[in-house]
């Protein structure tokens, strides 16, 4: 579905550029898949309290439920995820200034 999404667009190598940055973090997200489904099955076997993922892969790796490799693609993928979604922020003041 991403490919026919994007299908046309151009993907530079610029890691900085927002759809080269957006491509990556869905292809780090993606390889992480297998290690964010054995946290949620740990959930929901009660090994791990009932949080987002994201709060859990510290716990996950000192009870032995993911491995080190496992902790480090998932957490790369996290934080891939969250930069790429980021937005600039501007208070009222500093957008009002932009527009004139």
């Amino acid at each position: 579905q991403r490919d026919r999404l994007t299908e046309g667009i151009y993907l530079g190598k610029d890691p900085n550029d927002p759809a080269q940055k957006l491509d990556l973090a869905f292809k780090m997200v993606k390889k992480a898949e297998t290690v964010e489904k054995k946290i949620k099955k740990a959930i929901r076997e009660k090994k791990l309290p009932k949080q987002r993922v994201r709060f859990l892969t510290d716990i996950a790796l000192e009870k032995g439920i993911i491995t080190q490799e496992e902790f480090d693609s998932l957490s790369k993928a996290i934080e891939m995820r969250l930069d790429a979604i980021q937005v600039d922020d501007f208070t009222q003041d500093e957008y009002m200034a932009r527009k004139g």
